[in-house]
């Protein structure tokens, strides 16, 4: 997973919050993914404003256990969020 990468959330998918789950709508797909908490906080911060490395840093820092095991963890579901098509890479803006 690069992890310069910048991803933000397609506008087509909306989110029900669940307290600390959360579940995703494909409004163009009419499908539905469930995510469990630490799934609901990677997806509110994909905003297209930090990288995955900076996302996965700050989720080291916070949740106990191997940080290889968190870096894992966060890289294989931004990988699953790409290949579902609910999230798109932020592309830079120049000007």
């Amino acid at each position: 997973m690069n992890q310069d990468l910048v991803l933000r959330r397609c506008p087509g998918v909306r989110q029900l919050d669940l307290g600390e789950s959360a579940m995703l709508f494909d409004s163009e797909r009419a499908e539905m993914f469930e995510l469990n908490s630490v799934g609901a906080i990677v997806w509110g911060n994909l905003d297209g404003t930090v990288t995955v490395g900076e996302l996965t840093d700050d989720l080291v820092a916070v949740f106990p256990g191997p940080e290889d095991a968190v870096r894992d963890s966060v890289s294989a579901f931004v990988a699953d969020l790409i290949r579902l098509g609910l999230v798109v890479r932020q592309v830079p803006q120049t000007g």
